[in-house]
């Protein structure tokens, strides 16, 4: 056992060598442009160490493993003295076959099978047949003993680079003010708060069938409701850039669920502007890919605590706190092994399976006590997962809308994990998982009421803007989920509720709006102009209304590149009963009757041609601009 160094360093030197010389620039490439678009050269060559880094890491330590198996069997004499050159050549050849495929994913021609698995499959094949083999033929050993040197280079670029660029911010303590003095306050507090996937469909207060939100209705009665309302996109990330910028996709051009606000515009959001304004900003967000520390505004923020997940989910959290880095996403991060662990074995960890991944009792919680700690005026945004998929709730809160043992743990709603179109046979299930979403509804909205009576004892609702809504809905018609390039309605129809201070009735607007319009709104009640990198309009402007009566408009760009001019992607505009749907550049337009038909079943453009004419005119005029496909039509 003692060539068990020797062969370790042989072993890590086979596969870190070529994993550096080869697949970081593979996939630098790859990534280069994108990342260019948020990064400087240097924060992008540091994106790439940063990544890199763990999976040297990780090498080393599977080196580690294998040499200690290989000097186990070789001194038994199971395996011969060539068997580790042999193992050698084959780590080589492994990360040589993964940058090739990474070249290949890009190629339409094999988008049906998947390059890696080809990859792997022939790497097995010629390691059974080559690891007990005398003579090994490869012989990589040579090129890589003579760039080894290529590893003190790396630890070297390492030091330079990350302490200087990588900015560790870590999640803030409940801060030690003293308590705030409300009758001195003038300025009164913002509150914003957003669910995560809650369609405006299972909303009892919009008329839902099911009593799914009582505690909405009873905030209603002092709001201002509007039904009219929509998400910019179906899926998280850009729509809460649109809430928090008043900007829609095609003025902050985050269109991945990874996106990030460029580093030029980082700063034009509504908690910097409340902050210029006096304000102390706070951010309790549940989503990592909502998250002010992964949208790269965390600076306008001025406490950002740990977000209060299911323990066994927490580990996730942690490398968002590397500032603006992809890492938490990354198959690279030390915690990627987490979520797949969990998915396999969580059915076997009692308070994981049967606890969900976020408890809205504890967020609103958690807000509760940072507003008894800042003083002054005060804008918190609090966005919860839930009811986002899985629909796990406590246990007082199953059995409400579906009776049964059914779907009511991880691991239920694991075995079932698709998303994406279905046929009508499978109705019956979606039937059931939309009861479970519901009443992962009805206990967010619970969780909510509590909060809404401590704001009341605490005599906060009479000095406080209220604002309540989603980043986007969910579906269960011909689609089940979210995120799909269609822009269904019940994907992009979502609540809003606006309560006023002082307010003692209730209000409905039928206008058509989106989230872009939440930060204009806000700022114009608060007598604060709001600034003109706004695209949104202001729902309940004091002074003269401008562009109240304009549609409201969507879009699906995740297959667009964030720089120059999207070339595929989906684009809608709401107007009234009547939802246009274009997707370009196919040049396919339909027309739905949203009143008559929410499930976008039949397609009436051939009935209401002005109709779509003047719809189409509105999304020509406002992003004809950007998406020259829209002009060639």
């Amino acid at each position: 056992m003692a060539r068990i160094p020797e062969i370790w360093h042989r072993l890590l030197r086979s596969i870190a060598v070529p994993t550096l010389l080869i697949a970081c620039p593979v996939l630098l490439a790859k990534y280069w442009t994108a990342w260019n678009h948020f990064l400087g050269v240097a924060d992008v060559l540091t994106q790439c160490a940063l990544v890199s880094a763990p999976v040297i890491l990780t090498e080393a330590i599977v080196a580690l493993a294998l040499a200690i198996v290989l000097c186990f069997l070789i001194e038994r004499g199971w395996l011969r003295e060539t068997a580790t050159e042999t193992c050698g050549d084959l780590l080589t050849l492994l990360v040589i076959g993964f940058s090739a495929a990474q070249v290949l994913g890009g190629s339409r021609w094999l988008a049906s099978v998947h390059p890696t698995l080809l990859i792997a499959i022939g790497i097995a094949i010629l390691a059974a047949v080559r690891l007990r083999s005398d003579e090994p033929r490869l012989r990589f050993e040579q090129y890589n003993r003579t760039s080894e040197v290529i590893l003190p280079g790396f630890v070297v670029v390492l030091a330079i680079l990350l302490p200087g660029r990588v900015k560790l911010r870590r999640f803030d303590a409940i801060p030690a003010d003293s308590p705030p003095v409300q009758s001195a306050q003038k300025k009164p507090d913002v509150i914003v708060i957003t669910f995560d996937a809650l369609s405006a469909e299972d909303v009892s207060l919009l008329h839902h069938s099911l009593p799914t939100t009582p505690n909405l209705e009873r905030l209603a009665q002092t709001s201002h409701v509007f039904t009219h309302f929509y998400s910019s996109s179906d899926f998280t990330t850009p729509a809460v850039v649109s809430l928090m910028t008043g900007k829609d996709l095609l003025a902050h051009r985050v269109y991945q669920l990874t996106g990030m606000l460029a580093p030029t515009i980082r700063s034009q959001n509504l908690a910097q502007v409340l902050a210029d304004a006096g304000y102390k900003t706070i951010g309790v967000v549940t989503n990592s890919y909502a998250h002010p520390l992964h949208l790269g505004i965390d600076a306008s923020f001025d406490y950002l605590p740990e977000p209060p997940t299911n323990p066994w989910l927490s580990p996730v959290n942690w490398p968002l706190q590397i500032g603006h880095t992809l890492l938490f996403d990354s198959d690279a991060s030390p915690t990627s092994w987490v979520v797949p662990m969990l998915r396999a074995w969580g059915r076997y960890l009692p308070s994981f399976n049967q606890s969900p991944n976020v408890d809205p009792y504890q967020v609103f919680a958690l807000s509760e006590r940072l507003m008894d700690s800042v003083a002054g005026p005060k804008f918190i945004w609090i966005h919860l997962f839930s009811p986002h998929f899985p629909y796990v709730t406590r246990p007082q809160s199953q059995g409400r809308f579906l009776a049964g043992n059914q779907f009511l743990t991880q691991a239920d709603f694991e075995a079932i994990r698709r998303v994406g179109h279905y046929r009508g046979a499978a109705q019956p299930l979606c039937d059931e998982l939309r009861a479970r979403y519901d009443e992962a509804i009805a206990e967010s909205d619970a969780a909510l009421g509590a909060f809404l009576n401590w704001l009341n004892e605490s005599a906060r609702r009479t000095h406080t803007i209220l604002v309540v809504s989603a980043d986007h809905g969910e579906s269960f018609h011909q689609w089940w989920g979210h995120q799909s390039p269609f822009l269904l309605y019940p994907e992009v129809h979502i609540p809003l509720l606006i309560s006023l201070p002082g307010q003692k009735d209730s209000i409905w607007h039928d206008e058509d709006g989106g989230l872009a319009d939440v930060a204009p709104t806000v700022l114009d009640r608060l007598g604060i102009k709001p600034p003109r990198w706004m695209t949104g309009h202001a729902l309940l402007a004091q002074g003269p209304a401008q562009n109240s009566r304009e549609p409201a408009f969507a879009a699906y760009l995740a297959r667009s590149y964030t720089f120059g001019a999207p070339r595929v992607g989906t684009l809608c505009a709401f107007s009234g009963d009547y939802q246009l749907v274009w997707f370009f550049p196919l040049g396919v337009r339909r027309l739905f009757d949203i009143r008559r038909d929410p499930r976008g079943t039949l397609d009436v453009i051939g009935e209401h041609p002005d109709i779509a004419a003047r719809l189409s005119g509105a999304l020509k005029q406002r992003f004809g601009a950007d998406i020259p496909a829209l002009k060639d039509e």
